[in-house]
């Protein structure tokens, strides 16, 4: 079997999340994310949130309209605090 690329499993991860939350209870989701990862190694954990972060600077500067406002000005807030992130 190939292995999936990462550019491809990170489009997996998303629709895996927002097929989820699609009618789902996002506290739920929370609480499986949660569990997932604090089972998962240490350095994958920091490894995990440095991609969230890397994805929020990335989205901070999506076009968006007011369903997606808010997302959008916490991506530029952390954006703006992420001191010693590297960019994409």
């Amino acid at each position: 079997m190939e292995r999936m690329t990462d550019f491809d499993a990170g489009k997996l991860a998303i629709k895996t999340i927002c097929d989820a939350s699609n009618g789902g209870r996002s506290s739920e989701i929370v609480k499986g994310m949660i569990e997932a990862l604090r089972y998962e190694h240490r350095t994958l954990q920091a490894d995990f949130w440095r991609t969230v972060q890397l994805a929020s600077i990335g989205y901070s500067e999506f076009d968006h309209d007011l369903r997606n406002k808010s997302a959008v000005e916490l991506c530029q807030v952390i954006k703006k605090d992420g001191k010693g992130i590297p960019r994409i």
